[in-house]
């Protein structure tokens, strides 16, 4: 569930409190979080994950067999765990990442392993031209501005995955370059709608990065059905006053999401609509 940031906090503190709990009943605590991992629970899952890895010590086939035996849902519970556990409780499991194996826990890894910035070079090439495209994905996920040993291999590995048949992997080496250079991943979201090749993340991610002077580009992509609501959210992103026009004839649209949209874009533009006035009783 979409818990806000502020829910965030609160599970972290949680979560925190409850690892606390099980570190102080040592081995039976970590009985108990290995039980969790079991749990149809996210975040018990979660939970359950971080404080066996961290502090369970598992072999490497042990945590690798969990993960080829859980359903996708459950492996993002495996993402969020080993991200947050320290950097030398992944070194046991790097090596995985050079292993033939289940694409979906090889990707859990590679992805953690980039997060803490231990991803081995060679590994992140010979990942990049993986038959998974969840694994290619990981890897795109994991090119970080500060990755300053090879720029040049960088550059060449993003500007690959960029052009990745699959849409998923394009949209995390587009997100990628744009933490490394945000003109450049705008430019790149303009080139493809002026080539009519643009899908909905293009739009919607132009509209974080652009200008305002993008409304021109963008304006036009609410008549696409394909990239309407996309370009409903990225007008407002971009802030510019001449698209409240367009945006309030939309408030009354038949299709729910558009016309939700339009609404939250005018707030994102002009600030919060007020309620129509409510009629006094008699």
């Amino acid at each position: 569930n979409d818990v806000g940031l502020r829910g965030v906090v609160g599970l972290d503190s949680r979560l925190a409190a409850h690892q606390d709990g099980l570190l102080l009943s040592g081995p039976d605590g970590v009985e108990v979080a290995t039980a969790h991992l079991e749990s149809r629970d996210p975040w018990q899952r979660y939970a359950g994950a971080r404080i066996w890895i961290e502090h369970g010590h598992p072999d490497v086939d042990r945590v690798f067999g969990r993960m080829e035996n859980s359903e996708p849902s459950g492996l993002a519970s495996w993402r969020e765990a080993l991200r947050h556990v320290p950097a030398r409780a992944l070194e046991r499991l790097k090596e995985a990442v050079f292993e033939e194996g289940c694409a979906g826990p090889v990707a859990v890894i590679a992805d953690a392993c980039g997060w803490h910035d231990i991803l081995p070079p060679g590994a992140r090439e010979r990942l990049a031209g993986a038959d998974a495209a969840e694994v290619r994905r990981a890897v795109a996920r994991t090119i970080r501005p500060s990755d300053t040993r090879s720029p040049a291999a960088t550059a060449n590995l993003n500007a690959r995955l960029l052009e990745d048949p699959d849409p998923m992997v394009a949209r995390a080496a587009l997100w990628s370059l744009a933490l490394m250079d945000a003109s450049a991943a705008a430019q790149r979201c303009r080139d493809r709608i002026d080539a009519g090749l643009a899908d909905s993340f293009d739009v919607q991610s132009l509209g974080f990065l652009g200008a305002a002077n993008d409304f021109d580009r963008i304006a036009p992509l609410v008549a696409d059905e394909a990239t309407r609501t996309a370009a409903i959210r990225s007008l407002g992103f971009l802030g510019n006053v001449a698209a409240v026009d367009l945006l309030l004839r939309l408030l009354t649209s038949g299709d729910v999401d558009v016309a939700m949209a339009a609404g939250e874009a005018v707030e994102m533009i002009a600030g919060p609509v007020p309620d129509p006035p409510r009629a006094r009783p008699p």
